[in-house]
């Protein structure tokens, strides 16, 4: 297991090449939520040890030690499950994103609370030492929502629909027009894609909301429920982006193929009784083909 030194050279090593990415976010919410997930486990555990000390008095480390364990393990295994979705998300790769070098931070107060962690249980500095490093990390929590600027919802008018203009990248006088009821969500409307154009949905693929395929902003991107990190399609509706009319964004289906759709907001509309959507409304032009054959 990598200790937090390692883990600082890493940053250290890989800071300047991050950037050289130059991948940027206003979202740090990943980063909150893991660190607030952390700092309660340090609260349940000092609860814990200080439980164990009332309960056992004068011990030895070892006693003190496996009683600790034994009392935390289960109250543990909902942290890691916690943990797991919390590195699903990336979360050491947003520590290179914050700014001022600011993920440094994090590193560095785990390598101190490690340190303090070797010292011998009745070492009177140990209490100290980790409840410094528990308020550092509260104010550390409170600079990084201080610069987060998440991505809020608006609110869903559940009688609105979308109107939808999808144009092939490559062939633009090729199209279909999807009517989307706003709460539906961009994996309803990525599988009106397929439908319309009567492929075999049997890749990934992206929303890029600032209309820039491979966006290099995380924040834009929207991509399929398959995918192990990142905002997914079937999480978002659509009419949690305020659309206005003429705004456009992006479409990538099949990062092998790499076939790139341009989707402006062409209209609104209202959501008809008993009509089921998503609905093709127009279209033109024969589909592209899914699996071209690049030689020819």
């Amino acid at each position: 297991m990598k200790t937090s030194k390692d883990m600082l050279d890493f940053f250290d090593k890989h800071y300047d090449m991050a950037n050289l990415m130059e991948l940027k976010t206003k979202d740090f919410t990943p980063v909150v939520d893991a660190l607030e997930l952390l700092l309660k486990q340090m609260s349940t555990t000092r609860e814990i040890s200080e439980e164990i000390k009332k309960e056992l008095g004068e011990c030895s480390e070892k006693a003190f030690t496996k009683a600790v364990k034994e009392r935390l393990e289960p109250k543990l295994r909902g942290f890691k499950k916690a943990y797991k979705k919390m590195d699903d998300t990336g979360f050491h790769e947003f520590l290179f994103l914050l700014p001022d070098r600011k993920g440094r931070i994090f590193f560095e107060l785990m390598e101190r609370l490690e340190d303090a962690g070797e010292l011998p249980f009745n070492d009177k500095s140990k209490r100290s030492r980790i409840d410094a490093v528990t308020e550092d990390l509260k104010k550390y929590i409170e600079e990084i929502k201080a610069i987060s600027k998440p991505f809020v919802p608006a609110p869903i008018d559940k009688k609105q629909t979308i109107i939808f203009k999808v144009k092939f990248k490559y062939r633009k006088s090729t199209w279909r027009t999807i009517e989307l009821k706003a709460s539906q969500t961009l994996e309803d409307l990525h599988d009106a894609i397929q439908d319309a154009l009567d492929w075999d949905d049997d890749h990934l693929y992206s929303f890029y909301m600032d209309n820039k395929f491979y966006s290099k902003d995380p924040d834009a991107e929207f991509t399929c429920p398959y995918e192990p990190e990142g905002r997914k399609t079937a999480d978002i509706e659509a009419g949690a982006f305020a659309f206005r009319k003429g705004q456009k964004f992006a479409y990538l289906f099949d990062f092998g193929d790499d076939h790139r759709f341009e989707i402006e907001v062409i209209d609104f509309g209202e959501v008809e009784k008993g009509k089921k959507y998503p609905v093709l409304l127009d279209s033109k032009g024969d589909s592209p083909e899914q699996y071209p054959d690049w030689e020819e």
